[in-house]
């Protein structure tokens, strides 16, 4: 009786179990959608017959017939070498072993093989596990399974309950675990070892095996420590959080909520860095892998990976991924991949990928890959790319590539088929021109041309030195060329200047809309005439001896619109130098 009741409740508690698991997979399912259990790649049977190919190419070739990408890092992989394999349907894990000698462990993920350098393997030695009420503290060493040599910093975590200790300088490890089940599984993870997971069954140390948890996986993507090796990484995230970074790799977890006073004051402890949230709040700061839902920091938030939804900081948020929504920071955002959707800070932006969206600042945008949206700065905008949208900053703007609408006081661009708007706009294959004309106005005019036949500015200043007949004028047109060919071409150009007679409190003002008709002789000089309707607008009281006094002429005053406005049609006529 007592064997068919053990039976029994063994039967019951494996039933149970099963339907445990099954409810839990349908519960994360439903939950994490987008983050779906990778594919058993790795079994696939594929037959390849390559000589002498780069092993990059020959990795591409297989990525395509098993319908996944690579990810691995170039400096542990000898992407260069070549290579020679003919083999007929074996699995990817045996084509990847022959080709990279076995030094290497694979581990799936959605649409992605990672590739991890791991030549060596761990051991872990277990000591006598000691109970106190309700705490379960494991302790033990770990040790190469080769050398027997005790490891230090090497990452001690269980898996399901998120919690994580790193060895010491003796390989040494005591991890506490609050009222622990039935079983546990330990697994040790560092640089250049492969993982290893045992079980342990309370108080015993069954065997080495392994745990599969759906709540857990591997990301594609070589971006270890790529976030903690930034200046505001180096100085918020504590080395030990920086060495499980890097001994734990790859893998993430799920979780609803965090909160944390500082990144190593975290509900999730060392394991933060490794932790998804849906919900994060830091009080001061915050260190996790990433975000999907909203994360609040009161100081500042650091994620490893990608945000989703929504990111708001007081000070500086610092991600190491995309962003795929809204961030805001009083400071400064800085993220290490794209951002999709809207990025606004108070002083500084800097994203290292692209921007398709909106990105806004009182001082200064930088997006070192395309920008396709708006990029809006109280200082300046830097496209270090391809801008296919809308640059605007009080002062200055710069794109590699102008494919859109720069609006600034200077604007550069190395190449361009947009438009510049600003008093300066420097385009690497466009106007760098001298203009000295005459018209009927002034004696002589001088102009700085910039642009290109799209849009263009020309700064102006002239004057008329003839006695009694004094007239300075200064401002800015506008324009736009129709090319014909490389000599000939038309401007089209209207421009606002002030006209000083005299006294500075009285300035009056020429508007002129002119057609010039333009001829370069050599790829420095040029000439150009034609004619230009004016609009002068006197705001003078009276009269100042020894300046101009009738527009354009004594003799000839065009159209007089009003007592304080005229209007004529005059010419000008000049060269064009550089």
């Amino acid at each position: 009786m007592p064997n068919i009741e053990h039976k029994s409740r063994q039967k019951w508690r494996a039933n149970y179990s099963a339907s445990l698991r099954f409810y839990l997979l349908i519960f994360i399912c439903f939950l994490f959608t987008n983050n779906a259990i990778a594919q058993n790649y790795l079994t696939q049977l594929i037959s390849i017959d390559v000589k002498d190919e780069k092993l990059s190419d020959v990795l591409d070739r297989i990525s395509r017939s098993g319908n996944f990408y690579f990810s691995y890092s170039s400096s542990v992989i000898p992407k260069d070498s070549l290579v020679s394999i003919s083999v007929k349907g074996v699995s990817i894990e045996e084509v990847l072993n022959k080709l990279l000698k076995g030094d290497y462990e694979y581990k799936e993920a959605p649409n992605y093989v990672i590739l991890r350098l791991a030549p060596n393997r761990l051991q872990l030695v277990s000591e006598d596990n000691l109970e106190y009420d309700q705490i379960h503290t494991i302790t033990g060493y770990v040790v190469d399974d080769l050398t027997g040599a005790k490891l230090a910093n090497a990452s001690v975590y269980e898996k399901s309950l998120l919690l994580s200790t790193l060895t010491d300088e003796k390989g040494y490890f005591k991890l506490k675990v609050k009222n622990p089940v039935n079983s546990l599984s330990l697994t040790i993870s560092k640089e250049y070892y492969r993982d290893t997971t045992i079980v342990l069954l309370a108080p015993v140390l069954i065997k080495p095996g392994g745990s599969k948890n759906e709540r857990y996986g591997y990301q594609p993507g070589d971006d270890l420590l790529k976030v903690e090796r930034t200046a505001m990484g180096r100085f918020f995230v504590s080395s030990k959080q920086k060495l499980q970074s890097l001994n734990l790799g790859s893998f993430f977890a799920y979780t609803p909520f965090q909160t944390s006073i500082t990144p190593g004051l975290s509900t999730h402890g060392s394991l933060s860095g490794q932790v998804i949230n849906k919900f994060s709040i830091n009080v001061l700061g915050g260190y996790t892998s990433g975000v999907n839902g909203v994360e609040l920091g009161g100081g500042f938030n650091i994620n490893k990976r990608n945000v989703n939804f929504l990111q708001a900081a007081g000070i500086f948020n610092l991600v190491g991924g995309s962003v795929n929504g809204v961030q805001l920071a009083g400071a400064n955002n800085s993220v290490l991949d794209s951002v999709n959707g809207v990025q606004m800070a108070g002083i500084y932006n800097k994203v290292q990928g692209s921007v398709h969206g909106v990105q806004m600042t009182g001082g200064i945008n930088i997006a070192k890959k395309e920008i396709q949206g708006l990029q809006m700065a109280g200082f300046a905008n830097v496209s270090l790319a391809k801008t296919n949208g809308v640059q605007l900053a009080g002062l200055f703007n710069y794109s590699r590539n102008l494919k859109g609408l720069q609006i600034g006081f200077i604007n550069v661009a190395d190449t361009s088929s947009g438009v510049s708007i600003g008093a300066f706009n420097f385009i690497k294959d466009g106007y760098k021109n001298l203009i000295l004309s005459n018209t009927e106005f002034n004696t002589i005019n001088v102009g700085f041309k910039t642009g290109n036949a799209a849009f263009y500015t020309v700064l102006l200043g002239g004057g008329n030195f003839i006695q009694n007949q004094k007239a300075f004028t200064f401002g800015i047109g506008f324009g736009h060329d129709f090319i014909f060919n490389d000599r000939l071409f038309l401007s089209t150009e209207l421009s606002t200047q002030n006209v000083y007679l005299g006294k500075w409190k009285e300035l009056s003002n020429l508007y002129r809309a002119k057609t010039l008709l333009n001829l370069n002789i050599s790829k420095r000089f040029g000439v150009f005439a034609g004619p230009a309707f004016n609009l002068f607008v006197d705001d003078r009281t009276a009269a100042v001896k020894g300046y101009k006094e009738d527009f354009p002429f004594t003799s000839y005053q065009g159209k007089q619109f009003s007592s304080a406005s005229n209007g004529w049609i005059g010419w000008e006529f000049g060269i064009t130098l550089f």
